[in-house]
């Protein structure tokens, strides 16, 4: 006979023990994190940014929420939990590092962003591509792809999706990461924590709803597709076929990054070149087929912007004089609050590049295969600052490119496991979370310290829309200097012009004040318009460009010309109208 089971009830657990429980899990800390942000940031006012940008106008718990998010994808990691969980914890930390400007209804480079949008109305409604307009029209595959997505979809407008693509291009930069950190190493806790830090070290602001930000999901995606599948030679049949497919896409990506930007093809080619060399890439016909499609662009279809660039950018070429200037000694300028902005983004770059090098040196007896490969990509993108200034930004872009090979050896300065207890408080304590507090908070300063700038009132947005609705084609809308909500219609119907490009390094601000008066009554038939915004002056006393008296004194001279109207006067914004001969005043 079996003796009885007893069955027995399952014990109530309170609510409370449950949400003690709960509260141990550090996803549960990470989800808390977000809401609390997300909660600050909307009580925040930032109607009134300081010299200091978003980081100066929100609270100090805004600040440390991702640190706190930083701290649970810690323990998450050491306790081993699974690959869903991470990427929970990695998403709410990109919201929070990435989402703050969506948040309080800024988009990082809204300014561009708009004038995107405006390239991208311009495409759909003329339905054709005029090289001879600027040089977006000599790369204009993201453009075309977006007036088609456009045409098809009925969006009239990606400006409101706009400001969270920041968000979620960070979100699809995760899986090639993820590729190429784990042909890097086996180790599950560098791959992730090189995950967290590229996270952190990406402060550069090119993930905008732009051409480069799509061109570098691209790249990344080649780069990955080539780690994984091309450091060996091929054996196997099946191989050799899944192999030739995934050429094929990488093919494919790069035929879709040359008409799209032109910097990114060659960034990319060089990186393709440097595995090929060191022997990491068995695709060794590939820098042929690149190199081919690169030229034939620049050839036939780039031809109008190279007939009238060509021989100012040879010039430049191998000055490294030029390069340091445009891309270091001209950036540190302005006001004394963005000086030490500029500082401190410099300083940020320098000690990742650091803490980097001190990774490598902690590697340096276990150096793998893979790190050749690692290295090459972390190190060959730097030959093309001193070929190119490309308008002072080519240090930022290269950083950029060779982030996510400078976070990997980052990741190993940084790791504290193994070795001896003194070595593991060590790498904890002195340098791990040190590290992570001083790049996390630096990260807030040089990615959101010149928010001021993207900072438009919805007056000034309003006003803007008169304008078009009110200037005739071919109308002159001129501005002191371009930081203004504009662009967005009508690129090639009016003239936009700023003066800061046609009056240059003068210290009188009555230079600027006749010259605006001067170009109105020039294109007095057309249709005449000046535009002063706060936005405007932001840019000014922060980044200087002009006299900061200079937009007031155009002001005022066009305040005592009797033919001149005030079209809109709001606080933030005021527009004169120049009206043709004939019209009454």
């Amino acid at each position: 006979m079996r003796p009885s089971t007893r069955i027995r009830p399952a014990r109530a657990v309170s609510p409370a023990i449950a949400g003690r429980q709960a509260l141990r899990h550090p996803l549960v800390t990470t989800l808390l994190a977000v809401l609390v942000w997300a909660a600050m940031l909307r009580l925040s006012n930032v109607g009134d940014m300081s010299v200091w940008g978003l980081v100066g106008a929100v609270s100090p718990i805004i600040l440390l929420a991702p640190l706190v998010a930083m701290a649970a994808f810690t323990v998450s990691l050491l306790r081993g939990q699974s690959d869903g969980v991470l990427t929970t914890h990695i998403a709410g930390i990109i919201l929070m590092l990435y989402g703050a400007g969506a948040m309080v209804g800024n988009s990082v480079q809204a300014r561009i962003v708009l004038r995107h949008e405006g390239i991208t109305d311009q495409v759909l409604r003329s339905g054709s591509i005029d090289p001879t307009i600027d040089a977006y029209f000599n790369w204009p595959g993201f453009f075309t792809f977006f007036a088609y997505v456009r045409e098809v979809s009925g969006i009239e407008s990606f400006a409101a999706a706009g400001i969270w693509v920041p968000v979620f291009l960070n979100l699809a930069f995760l899986a090639p990461l993820l590729v190429i950190f784990r042909y890097a190493t086996a180790d599950r806790r560098i791959v992730w924590t090189s995950v967290l830090l590229f996270y952190i070290g990406n402060w550069i602001g090119q993930d905008y709803f732009a051409p480069q930000a799509v061109a570098y999901c691209l790249h990344l995606t080649m780069v990955a597709i080539l780690l994984h599948y091309y450091d060996r030679p091929a054996t196997a049949v099946a191989n050799r076929f899944a192999r030739a497919a995934h050429l094929v896409v990488v093919m494919l990506l790069f035929l879709a990054i040359v008409p799209s930007h032109q910097l990114t093809p060659p960034l990319t080619i060089v990186s393709v070149i440097g595995l090929v060399v060191a022997d990491r890439c068995s695709a060794r016909r590939l820098p042929h087929f690149m190199v081919g499609v690169f030229l034939t662009w620049l050839v036939f279809m780039s031809s109008t912007y190279l007939a009238g660039n060509l021989s100012k950018m040879l010039e430049l070429v191998g000055d490294v004089g030029a390069a340091a200037g445009a891309n270091v000694t001209e950036r540190v300028g302005g006001s004394a609050a963005h000086r030490l902005v500029v500082i401190l983004r410099l300083a940020f770059t320098g000690l990742f590049g650091l803490l980097a090098a001190f990774g490598l040196f902690r590697k340096r007896n276990a150096l793998e295969r893979s790190d050749r490969g690692m290295l090459v990509l972390a190190v060959v993108p730097t030959v093309l600052i001193a070929l190119q200034p490309y308008g002072g930004e080519m240090v930022l872009r290269v950083f950029m490119f060779t982030l996510p090979f400078v976070a990997f050896y980052a990741a190993h300065a940084i790791r504290w496991d193994g070795g001896s207890a003194r070595g593991r408080f060590v790498a904890q304590w002195i340098i791990a979370v040190p590290a992570v507090v001083v790049l996390t908070l630096l990260f807030m300063v040089a990615r959101y310290g010149n928010a001021a700038l993207d900072q438009f009132s919805s007056d000034e947005r309003n006003a803007i829309n008169i304008v078009y609705e009110d200037a005739p084609p071919g109308s002159l809308l001129l501005v002191a200097v371009d930081n203004v909500a504009w662009k967005y219609r009508g690129y090639d119907t009016y003239d936009h012009r700023s003066i800061d490009r046609v009056v240059r390094s003068e210290i009188d601000p009555r230079v600027y004040a006749s010259a605006a008066v001067s170009l109105m009554y020039q294109r007095r038939d057309a249709g005449a318009y000046f535009i002063a915004t706060e936005s405007q002056q932001s840019y000014i006393d922060l980044l200087g460009g002009l006299p900061s008296e200079a937009l007031r004194a155009i002001e005022e001279q066009l305040n005592g010309d009797p033919n001149i109207q005030i079209l809109v006067d709001r606080p933030t914004i005021r527009i004169y109208r120049l009206p043709p001969d004939g019209e009454e005043s």
